[in-house]
């Protein structure tokens, strides 16, 4: 039987042959310890977020639901087409002019921080959430983009985001630890409140984009190696960036103390931020390119 190709982990690889780090890094404790002490690197060529929560919570000896996109997004043929022609459509040919940054704490790993939030801190984001309207996701990012442009990025926009989505059942492959990740965007310039964050997520859905996303990122099936080098070569000469990626690995319900992930960055986002929560306290962490 013929091996099937990881074409969204081919991307990672072939960065990381380019001398950029590429590890997703899971960060973890002693037992009832909120202290990281053992942080173990996931080569991305292998897996996505998602399956590396996964591959972790099984290496416990845990059997954790496989989490999976919302059967409403999977899409027609039809829905599919157009979000291709929205994906080529999008060309973010301005991006986010960043300040000079401010140093952050560094692991020898990348520099990253991340902090772990208690039963009652985790209450609270939940709270402030439904109190908006919006899900946990777009208040978080659109607190996180706050700070940012207060603090480290010039008020010219536009601000774009890029938001994995989780493919699992939609798209079929024989690995569920393998790269299922496509992506959304957001732009963050104009906005006042978590709500229109989130509008813009179901915009983007309702365009079927992340079909379009995900047909792009798996574009090595028809252009192969050499055009995916072509490619990156050319992304690493763009001057606009992106502000970053928000990546949300979900809630868990299982018998594991928390954990934090920590999202690599990439040539056109200079920073990531990750977020997972655990029987009901949530971690959250920022990767800035140093």
């Amino acid at each position: 039987m013929r091996k099937q190709i990881d074409w969204v982990g081919t991307w990672f690889e072939l960065l990381a042959k380019r001398g950029f780090q590429t590890d997703v890094i899971l960060a973890s404790g002693e037992p009832g310890s909120d202290q990281m002490t053992d942080f173990k690197r996931y080569s991305h060529a292998r897996f996505d977020g998602v399956g590396v929560i996964l591959e972790h919570l099984r290496s416990l000896g845990l059997k954790p639901p496989v989490p999976t996109l919302s059967e409403k997004f999977f899409g027609t043929w039809f829905n599919k087409m157009t979000g291709l022609i929205a994906n080529l459509r999008f060309v973010p040919v301005f991006g986010a002019h960043w300040k000079k940054m401010t140093s952050l704490p560094s692991s020898g790993e990348g520099t990253y921080v991340y902090r772990i939030l208690s039963k009652d801190q985790t209450s609270e984001i939940l709270n402030a959430s439904k109190a908006s309207g919006a899900s946990v996701n777009s208040q978080l990012l659109w607190s996180l983009d706050q700070v940012l442009r207060a603090e480290w990025i010039d008020e010219s926009g536009p601000f774009y985001w890029m938001v994995p989505v989780n493919m699992r059942g939609a798209a079929k492959k024989a690995n569920d630890t393998s790269n299922h990740a496509s992506w959304v965007w957001v732009d963050t310039f104009k906005t006042k409140t978590p709500i229109e964050i989130q509008n813009q997520i179901h915009e983007r859905f309702k365009e079927s984009f992340h079909w379009g996303a995900w047909f792009g990122l798996n574009i090595g099936k028809w252009i192969g190696l050499r055009g995916m080098n072509f490619l990156l070569k050319q992304a690493e000469n763009i001057q606009e960036h992106w502000v970053g990626t928000f990546s949300n690995v979900g809630a868990w319900k299982v018998n594991s103390d928390p954990i934090a992930i920590i999202v690599p960055t990439a040539p056109s986002t200079p920073l990531s931020a990750g977020c997972i929560t655990v029987n009901d306290r949530l971690a959250l962490s920022l990767h800035v390119d140093p």
